[in-house]
């Protein structure tokens, strides 16, 4: 696991599933998750019939630390799975090239749990 500080803001890069139970409360979750499609990591096999038992372990996760705030890039191909956000927002990636079912775009949507 790697820590960084910046400024008031503590980040960590590892697997989540080995960090969270470690953090406690926490003030906001912030993540671009696996999208399961297919990818293969070096730590994590994007698998798609895996990933709606995945996601959900790593819901649960997130939910149990109580963030007063959550936003999740969740990608378009599993977004109808995720359980009902508070908001849907769109991140604006004006110079990428996401692949859709109708072609190309350069937005992702992302949820917003909490306040």
């Amino acid at each position: 696991m790697k820590v960084e500080r910046i400024g008031d803001a503590t980040l960590y890069l590892g697997d989540c599933l080995t960090i969270m139970p470690t953090l406690g409360a926490v003030h906001a979750v912030i993540t671009d998750p696996p999208y399961g499609v297919s990818f293969q990591y070096a730590s994590h096999e994007d698998d798609p019939a895996e990933f709606q038992g995945w996601r959900d372990k790593w819901f649960a996760a997130f939910n149990a630390l109580n963030p007063a705030a959550m936003a999740i890039a969740c990608g378009m191909r599993h977004i109808a799975s995720w359980p009902q956000p508070k908001w849907v927002i769109c991140w604006h990636k004006p110079a990428a090239m996401g692949r859709g079912a109708v072609g190309f775009n350069n937005w992702e949507p992302v949820l917003f749990y909490g306040k």
